[in-house]
């Protein structure tokens, strides 16, 4: 089944696009392809993008990637339906880590001794104030 894609994020600042493809690996490559082709006067080697599935009824999970245009050393040349197509390039994409948010480092975050101890329920439902018995006071 095919499903859509579409850039969420960059890092040359350019979002959207439909991309079609059975896999998020192949609509990333075509996603690449044409986020080079749009920061075509910037001479960027490297691209980071966050793609995420629009097919209707998913679950729209994203996926990251990162993405490199190498320069061939032989341009390939393909003739389609009479047309010459040449490629200089190749675009190399590998999936990458999302990036998380930035923790904080205070030290709330760690247990304290001073904290609040967590009331207990008795084995009727009924809230126990310190005991570990468990029964009625």
């Amino acid at each position: 089944m095919t499903k859509t894609y579409t850039v969420e994020s960059s890092s040359v600042n350019v979002s959207g696009g439909r991309y079609k493809s059975n896999s998020p690996s192949s609509a990333a490559r075509k996603a690449a392809t044409k986020l080079f082709k749009k920061a075509k006067g910037k001479s960027v080697a490297k691209i980071t993008f966050c793609l995420r599935e629009s097919t209707s009824g998913s679950d729209k999970k994203e996926f990251h990637y990162v993405a490199n245009r190498v320069k061939l050393t032989k341009p390939l040349v393909r003739v389609i339906n009479g047309v010459e197509i040449v490629n200089r390039y190749k675009t190399v994409v590998k999936a990458a880590k999302a990036a998380k948010p930035a923790k904080s480092s205070s030290k709330s975050s760690s247990k304290s001794s001073t904290s609040k101890p967590k009331s207990r329920v008795a084995k009727r439902g009924r809230k126990v104030k310190g005991g570990d018995c468990g029964c009625d006071k």
